[in-house]
Protein backbone atom coordinates (compact mmCIF):
# COMPACT_ATOMS: atom_id res chain seq x y z
CA UNK A 1 0.00 0.00 0.00
CA UNK A 2 0.97 3.63 -0.47
CA UNK A 3 -0.14 5.72 2.51
CA UNK A 4 -0.26 9.46 3.09
CA UNK A 5 -2.11 11.82 5.43
CA UNK A 6 -4.28 14.84 4.69
CA UNK A 7 -5.03 17.46 7.32
CA UNK A 8 -7.41 20.41 7.48
CA UNK A 9 -7.14 23.14 10.12
CA UNK A 10 -8.80 26.45 10.97
CA UNK A 11 -6.68 29.60 11.29
CA UNK A 12 -7.58 33.07 12.59
CA UNK A 13 -5.86 36.43 12.82
CA UNK A 14 -6.83 39.83 14.22
CA UNK A 15 -8.23 42.37 11.80
CA UNK A 16 -7.68 46.14 12.05
CA UNK A 17 -11.09 46.57 13.66
CA UNK A 18 -10.23 43.97 16.27
CA UNK A 19 -7.00 45.77 17.16
CA UNK A 20 -8.95 48.99 17.61
CA UNK A 21 -11.56 47.28 19.77
CA UNK A 22 -8.86 45.96 22.06
CA UNK A 23 -7.92 49.53 22.93
CA UNK A 24 -11.52 50.34 23.93
CA UNK A 25 -13.94 49.00 26.47
CA UNK A 26 -14.83 45.86 24.52
CA UNK A 27 -12.10 43.41 25.45
CA UNK A 28 -14.09 40.33 24.47
CA UNK A 29 -14.14 40.78 20.69
CA UNK A 30 -12.82 37.80 18.71
CA UNK A 31 -10.67 37.80 15.56
CA UNK A 32 -12.91 37.83 12.54
CA UNK A 33 -10.51 36.87 9.75
CA UNK A 34 -10.72 33.10 9.35
CA UNK A 35 -9.36 30.68 6.77
CA UNK A 36 -8.94 26.94 6.43
CA UNK A 37 -5.53 25.44 5.65
CA UNK A 38 -4.88 22.15 3.87
CA UNK A 39 -1.74 20.05 4.38
CA UNK A 40 -0.45 16.65 3.30
CA UNK A 41 2.47 14.36 4.02
CA UNK A 42 4.71 12.54 1.58
CA UNK A 43 3.60 8.99 0.62
CA UNK A 44 4.95 6.10 2.69
CA UNK A 45 5.09 2.54 1.35
CA UNK A 46 3.71 -0.23 3.56
CA UNK A 47 4.29 -3.84 2.56
CA UNK A 48 4.18 -7.32 4.10
CA UNK A 49 7.70 -6.77 5.36
CA UNK A 50 6.88 -3.36 6.84
CA UNK A 51 3.98 -3.65 9.27
CA UNK A 52 1.62 -0.66 9.62
CA UNK A 53 2.30 -0.36 13.37
CA UNK A 54 5.95 0.36 12.48
CA UNK A 55 5.02 3.57 10.67
CA UNK A 56 6.94 6.44 12.19
CA UNK A 57 3.96 8.47 13.36
CA UNK A 58 6.18 10.96 15.19
CA UNK A 59 7.85 11.77 11.87
CA UNK A 60 4.42 12.20 10.25
CA UNK A 61 3.33 14.58 13.01
CA UNK A 62 6.60 16.51 12.67
CA UNK A 63 6.07 16.82 8.91
CA UNK A 64 2.57 18.22 9.41
CA UNK A 65 3.77 20.59 12.14
CA UNK A 66 6.53 21.88 9.87
CA UNK A 67 3.99 22.50 7.12
CA UNK A 68 1.82 24.50 9.55
CA UNK A 69 4.87 26.46 10.76
CA UNK A 70 5.78 27.39 7.21
CA UNK A 71 2.22 28.58 6.66
CA UNK A 72 2.04 30.70 9.83
CA UNK A 73 5.60 32.05 9.87
CA UNK A 74 5.68 33.69 6.47
CA UNK A 75 4.11 36.95 7.61
CA UNK A 76 0.52 35.77 7.37
CA UNK A 77 -0.24 36.49 11.02
CA UNK A 78 -2.60 33.54 11.19
CA UNK A 79 -2.72 31.25 14.23
CA UNK A 80 -4.12 27.73 14.12
CA UNK A 81 -7.14 27.29 16.42
CA UNK A 82 -8.05 23.68 15.79
CA UNK A 83 -7.55 20.66 13.55
CA UNK A 84 -10.86 20.01 11.78
CA UNK A 85 -10.04 16.83 9.87
CA UNK A 86 -7.28 14.24 9.58
CA UNK A 87 -7.59 11.71 6.77
CA UNK A 88 -5.41 8.71 5.97
CA UNK A 89 -5.37 7.78 2.29
CA UNK A 90 -4.37 4.23 1.36
CA UNK A 91 -4.11 3.00 -2.23
CA UNK A 92 -2.84 -0.31 -3.64
CA UNK A 93 0.72 0.05 -4.89
CA UNK A 94 2.66 -2.40 -7.04
CA UNK A 95 6.30 -1.30 -6.81
CA UNK A 96 8.21 -2.08 -9.99
CA UNK A 97 11.47 -1.29 -8.30
CA UNK A 98 13.61 -4.15 -9.53
CA UNK A 99 14.84 -3.99 -13.08
CA UNK A 100 14.69 -6.34 -16.03
CA UNK A 101 15.95 -9.81 -15.25
CA UNK A 102 14.79 -12.25 -17.92
CA UNK A 103 13.16 -12.47 -21.32
CA UNK A 104 9.36 -12.08 -21.33
CA UNK A 105 7.27 -12.31 -24.51
CA UNK A 106 5.41 -9.12 -25.35
CA UNK A 107 1.76 -9.34 -24.19
CA UNK A 108 -0.55 -9.86 -27.16
CA UNK A 109 -2.42 -6.60 -26.54
CA UNK A 110 0.85 -4.65 -26.93
CA UNK A 111 2.32 -6.83 -29.66
CA UNK A 112 -0.74 -6.26 -31.84
CA UNK A 113 -0.06 -2.52 -31.75
CA UNK A 114 3.43 -2.97 -33.28
CA UNK A 115 4.58 -0.23 -30.91
CA UNK A 116 7.48 -1.97 -29.13
CA UNK A 117 10.59 -3.96 -30.06
CA UNK A 118 11.33 -6.93 -27.82
CA UNK A 119 14.83 -8.24 -28.50
CA UNK A 120 14.96 -12.03 -28.27
CA UNK A 121 17.82 -12.71 -25.90
CA UNK A 122 19.09 -15.77 -24.13
CA UNK A 123 17.51 -15.57 -20.65
CA UNK A 124 19.85 -13.34 -18.69
CA UNK A 125 19.72 -9.98 -16.92
CA UNK A 126 21.12 -7.71 -19.67
CA UNK A 127 17.86 -6.86 -21.46
CA UNK A 128 18.29 -3.17 -20.60
CA UNK A 129 21.48 -2.97 -22.68
CA UNK A 130 19.77 -4.35 -25.79
CA UNK A 131 16.64 -2.25 -25.33
CA UNK A 132 18.51 1.08 -25.32
CA UNK A 133 20.59 0.32 -28.43
CA UNK A 134 19.18 1.98 -31.53
CA UNK A 135 17.25 -0.75 -33.36
CA UNK A 136 17.94 -2.37 -36.67
CA UNK A 137 15.66 -1.56 -39.59
CA UNK A 138 15.02 -5.23 -40.35
CA UNK A 139 14.42 -8.10 -37.92
CA UNK A 140 14.77 -5.61 -35.09
CA UNK A 141 13.90 -8.24 -32.49
CA UNK A 142 16.99 -10.33 -33.22
CA UNK A 143 19.89 -9.92 -30.86
CA UNK A 144 22.38 -10.62 -33.64
CA UNK A 145 21.44 -7.28 -35.24
CA UNK A 146 22.85 -5.43 -32.22
CA UNK A 147 26.08 -7.26 -31.45
CA UNK A 148 28.21 -4.93 -33.56
CA UNK A 149 26.73 -1.88 -31.76
CA UNK A 150 26.94 -3.10 -28.17
CA UNK A 151 29.86 -0.76 -27.40
CA UNK A 152 27.98 2.30 -28.66
CA UNK A 153 26.69 2.88 -25.13
CA UNK A 154 28.49 2.93 -21.79
CA UNK A 155 27.04 0.46 -19.27
CA UNK A 156 30.23 0.06 -17.26
CA UNK A 157 28.80 1.69 -14.11
CA UNK A 158 25.56 -0.30 -14.08
CA UNK A 159 24.71 -3.31 -11.98
CA UNK A 160 22.59 -5.88 -13.81
CA UNK A 161 19.68 -6.36 -13.69
CA UNK A 162 19.26 -2.60 -14.08
CA UNK A 163 16.92 -0.99 -11.59
CA UNK A 164 15.15 2.22 -12.76
CA UNK A 165 17.00 3.95 -9.91
CA UNK A 166 20.19 3.48 -11.96
CA UNK A 167 18.88 5.44 -14.95
CA UNK A 168 20.53 8.63 -13.71
CA UNK A 169 23.87 6.78 -13.66
CA UNK A 170 23.35 5.64 -17.24
CA UNK A 171 22.44 9.19 -18.32
CA UNK A 172 25.55 10.52 -16.59
CA UNK A 173 27.76 8.12 -18.56
CA UNK A 174 25.87 8.67 -21.84
CA UNK A 175 25.44 12.46 -22.05
CA UNK A 176 23.60 12.39 -25.39
CA UNK A 177 20.80 10.04 -24.19
CA UNK A 178 17.70 10.82 -22.11
CA UNK A 179 15.58 7.95 -20.81
CA UNK A 180 11.83 7.59 -20.43
CA UNK A 181 10.41 4.39 -18.90
CA UNK A 182 6.87 3.12 -18.44
CA UNK A 183 5.38 0.15 -16.61
CA UNK A 184 2.46 -1.89 -17.92
CA UNK A 185 -0.56 -2.55 -15.72
CA UNK A 186 -2.14 -5.63 -17.30
CA UNK A 187 -5.14 -5.68 -14.97
CA UNK A 188 -6.21 -2.11 -15.77
CA UNK A 189 -4.79 -2.14 -19.34
CA UNK A 190 -2.94 1.08 -18.60
CA UNK A 191 0.55 2.46 -18.06
CA UNK A 192 2.41 4.31 -15.33
CA UNK A 193 5.65 6.24 -15.58
CA UNK A 194 8.70 4.95 -13.74
CA UNK A 195 11.19 7.52 -14.99
CA UNK A 196 11.17 10.72 -17.01
CA UNK A 197 14.57 12.23 -17.64
CA UNK A 198 15.12 15.85 -16.57
CA UNK A 199 17.21 16.10 -19.78
CA UNK A 200 14.20 15.36 -22.01
CA UNK A 201 14.51 18.55 -24.06
CA UNK A 202 18.27 18.93 -23.73
CA UNK A 203 19.68 15.78 -25.36
CA UNK A 204 19.77 14.58 -28.94
CA UNK A 205 18.49 11.05 -28.24
CA UNK A 206 15.31 10.34 -26.27
CA UNK A 207 14.64 6.65 -25.64
CA UNK A 208 11.36 5.31 -24.27
CA UNK A 209 11.36 1.91 -22.56
CA UNK A 210 8.58 -0.35 -21.32
CA UNK A 211 9.18 -2.60 -18.32
CA UNK A 212 7.17 -5.81 -18.62
CA UNK A 213 6.24 -7.72 -15.48
CA UNK A 214 5.41 -11.41 -15.01
CA UNK A 215 5.80 -14.10 -12.32
CA UNK A 216 9.03 -15.11 -14.10
CA UNK A 217 10.66 -11.69 -13.76
CA UNK A 218 10.83 -8.29 -15.43
CA UNK A 219 12.05 -7.33 -18.87
CA UNK A 220 12.79 -4.08 -20.75
CA UNK A 221 11.61 -3.51 -24.32
CA UNK A 222 12.13 -0.49 -26.57
CA UNK A 223 9.08 1.66 -27.36
CA UNK A 224 9.26 2.67 -31.01
CA UNK A 225 5.87 4.40 -31.14
CA UNK A 226 4.56 5.91 -27.90
CA UNK A 227 1.29 7.07 -29.46
CA UNK A 228 0.37 3.58 -30.65
CA UNK A 229 1.38 2.11 -27.30
CA UNK A 230 -0.76 4.27 -25.02
CA UNK A 231 -3.77 4.83 -27.26
CA UNK A 232 -6.31 2.12 -27.95
CA UNK A 233 -7.57 3.13 -31.37
CA UNK A 234 -6.89 6.21 -33.46
CA UNK A 235 -6.73 6.89 -37.17
CA UNK A 236 -5.12 10.28 -36.61
CA UNK A 237 -1.67 11.25 -35.37
CA UNK A 238 -1.52 12.41 -31.77
CA UNK A 239 1.24 13.94 -29.71
CA UNK A 240 1.73 12.35 -26.28
CA UNK A 241 2.86 14.10 -23.11
CA UNK A 242 5.56 11.90 -21.61
CA UNK A 243 4.71 13.05 -18.09
CA UNK A 244 0.95 12.36 -17.96
CA UNK A 245 0.43 10.33 -21.18
CA UNK A 246 -2.33 12.70 -22.30
CA UNK A 247 -2.83 12.85 -26.08
CA UNK A 248 -3.05 16.06 -28.10
CA UNK A 249 -4.03 16.40 -31.75
CA UNK A 250 -1.70 19.38 -32.29
CA UNK A 251 1.95 19.71 -31.23
CA UNK A 252 1.37 23.38 -30.45
CA UNK A 253 -1.14 22.45 -27.75
CA UNK A 254 1.27 19.86 -26.32
CA UNK A 255 4.01 22.50 -26.15
CA UNK A 256 1.66 24.81 -24.24
CA UNK A 257 0.74 21.98 -21.86
CA UNK A 258 4.23 20.66 -21.09
CA UNK A 259 5.66 23.52 -18.98
CA UNK A 260 2.79 23.18 -16.49
CA UNK A 261 2.84 19.38 -16.51
CA UNK A 262 6.61 19.03 -16.19
CA UNK A 263 6.54 21.26 -13.09
CA UNK A 264 5.16 18.20 -11.26
CA UNK A 265 6.31 14.63 -10.88
CA UNK A 266 5.12 12.22 -13.62
CA UNK A 267 1.66 10.78 -13.02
Amino acid sequence: MRVHFLAEADFVRPTDDDEANRGGSDRTSQPTSRIRGYFHTRPVHVSATYEPQLLDFSAIVTELNNAVDQFTCHGSGYVMTRMTKLTVVMVPFNPLGSGGSSYIPTPRRIANKHAAVNVKIIPDDTCFKWAVLFPATQHADRRSKYISHKNDIDCSSLQFPVDPKQFSVFERDNPDIALHCLAHDKENKSFSILHLSPHKHLRSKLISLLLLDSPDGRHYVWVKNLMRLVMNHSQHRHHICMSCLQAFTMRRVLEQHEPNCLAHAPQ
